[in-house]
């Protein structure tokens, strides 16, 4: 039985089923959009993909995600039950080419560009991810290779860092100017 649903954890009270709906649609046709509440600074959301193909593609490119303000966790949810009203006629069937792990890592490599170029925060993980879930369905070792390329082509990895080394640079000035750490120090030295 193939797992069409995740469960998306941390999501932020101010993110909408529009949002949501924005963010997975990269990774394929959504069927149906659950939100439920969590905790008092929280929300849970139950994304049904039309495919299996779709769910992979979400856990695979979700790790580490920024959805409005929060990092959420997205993860498979075999036991989700679509609720009746998430039952509606179907729409005309889309022809679509392409099958296989080919056609998943072609997804997935137009998927992060779209999604990089939407101002979409990825996770430094998401490469290792990516290989882990190749391990785990055991494709071949031409996935492998394009799984390296896909990070290798659109530079995933070296991004983050250039956008970590921005975000320390920009902490140090801050910190430099309006000396924070040093009244820390201070702080918690006469405490």
């Amino acid at each position: 039985m193939s797992i069409t649903t995740v469960k998306v954890s941390n999501v932020s009270l101010g993110a909408s089923e529009r949002d949501l709906k924005e963010f997975f649609s990269f990774s394929g046709d959504i069927e149906y959009v659950e939100m439920q509440s969590d905790t008092e600074r929280s929300q849970i959301a139950y994304v049904t993909f039309k495919d299996a193909q779709g769910a992979d593609t979400a856990i695979l490119l979700s790790f580490g995600a920024t959805i409005v303000d929060m990092t959420v966790e997205v993860n498979p949810d075999p036991d989700y039950k679509l609720p009746p009203a998430a039952y509606a006629p179907p729409l005309a069937s889309e022809n679509k080419t392409g099958t296989g792990a080919q056609s998943a890592f072609q997804k997935a490599e137009d998927v992060v560009s779209s999604m990089l170029a939407k101002g979409f925060i990825l996770g430094k993980d998401a490469v290792n991810k990516a290989k882990s879930f190749d391990e785990k369905h055991q494709l071949t070792s031409t996935a492998s290779a394009k799984v390296a390329s896909l990070d290798k082509k659109i530079g995933l990895t070296e991004k983050i860092t250039i956008g970590t080394s921005i975000v320390n640079n920009k902490v140090r000035e801050v910190d430099e100017k309006l000396h924070v750490s040093e009244k820390a120090k201070s702080a918690f030295t006469t405490s």
